[in-house]
């Protein structure tokens, strides 16, 4: 945890680098943003997958298949749920900074 000296240094300097080269500030928070989102599509695709391979396995009657569609469909809804959340709490900790 930082200090409040800490803090409103960082704070000056992330002012200093949006004054002199909002291209870079841009960039930053572009990349943030991107590397969160890539890794909610991914696991969204696994579940997606999963939910699939769950209802072959339905039809299918294949107790394996019905049990790794479960698991990985589950498993990459409830990943993706945490994801979202730690990526809005993120943004929420960067605003308060």
């Amino acid at each position: 945890m930082l200090s409040r000296y800490e803090r409103r240094r960082l704070r000056e300097i992330e002012d200093w680098f949006e004054t002199n080269d909002p291209s870079l500030v841009d960039y930053v928070r572009t990349a943030e943003q991107s590397s969160g989102h890539r890794q909610i599509k991914i696991v969204t695709a696994a579940a997606t997958v999963g939910v699939l391979i769950f209802l072959l396995g339905l039809v299918l009657a294949v107790p394996s298949a019905i049990l790794l569609g479960l698991l990985l469909g589950l498993g990459g809804f409830l990943l993706r749920s945490w994801l979202r959340r730690k990526a809005a709490e993120d943004a929420q900790r960067h605003d308060v900074l």
